[in-house]
């Protein structure tokens, strides 16, 4: 039975879907429970120093030793994880390589569900001990795809009666950088910034670069030059999210080129007149990038250095995706003839008969709005339709206002207006052409951003149709409005994802290698 998606599991036994699965797994679900799962994982008793050897062995001359230490590394499982994570960015080749197939071996180990089902069941419940349970895990999740849901869970019980649990203080101390990290972190976020600050100058680099990232927006200056300084640390495809909060506060004062040289350069000139406000009007964004690629019949997430994150690859034909607060992926499947609400390890735990659906959306009040080529629809958590209309029209893509009403691009590249009853009440010629894929998105005050792929432009339109602004770009098919200012644009020709920023200029970039309809979003 434990082999049953979680939503079947939960009908044929009744409760929570977590808590169903892990009783068909064995494992308790009370709050003593949930802390042992977590402990049962902890390596009690560590050598670092013998740990070492081996992962240094891993980058020895001698093709055995080489083997022996891959070995007894997979042996050891999530005691290594933390030193196998540091080590895949060791300047050794060699050693990196082994220590990214240990990693894989380990990560691929079974239970991972359970992990993530415990971890969410620890958020909810908040148990005694629940902190310092999380924090000493931390290093060993089975897998990269569990840290996130490590991280949510820790933000969750971060407090104690309004205070901080003191597992955080005591984690400052760790010898392990992600404890560190993760224990300022969650101080930050409630109200204590000293820790955190005091860690800009941690000899991680990647404890500076997440710590720098999160109080930059809660105004602490001295996460600006912690930021640039990392820039000469991490790889030209990490500097995204860092160049999104430089470029912010730069305003129309960008250093050229924006290299980390001009930055420290920029700093000096301006530091006494950056106001950091311009930070916490909008989200800073984490760099992780959501891929449908519908003639690969996948979804994935890729880290700002195009590192898969988590991938699922029995999705029919992907057409639209959103990612919904619980951290599941809703996706429009075109030739599976569903809407699927799913977990980011491809369990299904929602879904919906339609024919040909273009675009799927969750609104705020839990129903799901749905765009197939002949109809829109609203449906309610129970499949019951709510609303539908049709537009005369073969629809390609549309989205659903915080108003109640409705954006339609249709055939012959015309955009459609419609009231929440259904009834059009403006339409114009956008030239998108009938691009099979194509994506538009809203602007904050509600200007339209349509990809012209024949013109090599994408177009802003005001909700009138008139023309606001032009940007080149080759070929795209959709474009995306990111908290930043910039676009995150596809182009299935192209086989691209692209970041651009505000004058069209390329920020980030990764590639498919088969070509085909492609969404992005970004958070």
């Amino acid at each position: 039975m434990s082999l049953l998606p979680s939503f079947l599991l939960c009908t044929l036994l009744g409760g929570d879907a977590d808590e169903v699965q892990l009783r068909a797994a064995g494992v308790a679900t009370d709050g003593p429970g949930l802390v042992k799962f977590l402990r049962s994982f902890t390596p009690a008793d560590i050598d670092p120093a013998s740990v070492g050897k081996l992962i240094q062995g891993l980058g020895s001359d001698e093709f055995d030793e080489r083997e022996a230490c891959v070995k007894r590394l997979i042996v050891l499982g999530p005691q290594a994880l933390p030193y196998l994570r540091q080590a895949i960015r060791d300047p050794d080749r060699e050693r990196a390589l082994r220590a990214e197939n240990c990693l894989k071996v380990i990560d691929a180990g079974p239970g991972a569900n359970a992990h993530g089902a415990v971890l969410r069941l620890i958020a909810k419940l908040k148990p005694d001990g629940a902190a310092a349970a999380l924090l000493d895990y931390l290093p060993y999740t089975p897998n990269e795809k569990l840290l996130e849901e490590s991280y949510t869970a820790l933000a969750a019980v971060a407090q104690v009666k309004g205070e901080p649990d003191p597992a955080f203080f005591a984690a400052l101390r760790s010898k392990l950088p992600n404890q560190r990290a993760a224990a300022a972190l969650a101080l930050a976020q409630s109200g204590r910034l000293d820790p955190a600050t005091k860690l800009l100058a941690d000899p991680d680099a990647m404890v500076r670069y997440r710590l720098a990232l999160a109080l930059a927006p809660l105004k602490v200056k001295e996460a600006v030059p912690a930021l640039i300084d990392v820039m000469d640390v991490l790889p030209p495809a990490q500097h995204g999210p860092i160049e999104a909060i430089l470029f912010r506060l730069a305003g129309d004062k960008i250093p050229q080129p924006a290299n980390p040289a001009a930055w420290k350069k920029w700093w000096q000139a301006n530091a006494d007149k950056i106001d950091l406000a311009r930070l916490t009007d909008q989200a800073v964004l984490l760099g992780l990038t959501i891929i449908a690629s519908a003639t690969e019949n996948a979804v994935r997430e890729i880290d700002p250095a195009g590192k898969l994150r988590w991938e699922m690859n029995d999705v029919n034909y992907p057409m639209a995706i959103q990612r919904l607060a619980s951290g599941n992926i809703l996706i429009a499947e075109y030739r599976g003839r569903r809407i699927t609400e799913r977990r980011t390890n491809g369990e299904i735990v929602w879904q919906y008969a339609v024919a040909m659906p273009l675009a799927a959306q969750r609104l705020a009040n839990g129903n799901t709005f749905v765009a197939t080529r002949t109809q829109l629809l609203e449906v309610d958590q129970k499949g019951q339709v709510v609303f539908k209309a049709t537009t005369g029209n073969v629809v390609m893509a549309a989205k659903k206002l915080p108003n109640g009403h409705i954006v339609c691009l249709s055939t012959g590249g015309i955009v459609l207006r419609m009231d929440e009853n259904g009834k059009e009440t403006a339409r114009f010629p956008a030239g998108f052409g009938v691009n099979f894929g194509v994506g538009f998105d809203l602007t904050p005050k509600g200007n339209l951003l349509i990809p012209q792929a024949a013109r090599n432009k994408i177009v802003e339109f005001s909700a009138t149709g008139k023309v606001e602004r032009e940007i080149d770009f080759q070929a795209p098919d959709s474009v995306s409005y990111l908290a930043n200012g910039n676009l995150l644009v596809t182009s299935q020709n192209m086989g691209r994802v692209a970041e651009i920023d505000a004058r069209g200029r390329v920020v980030w970039e990764h590639r498919v290698t088969t070509p085909g309809p492609l969404k992005a979003l970004r958070r």
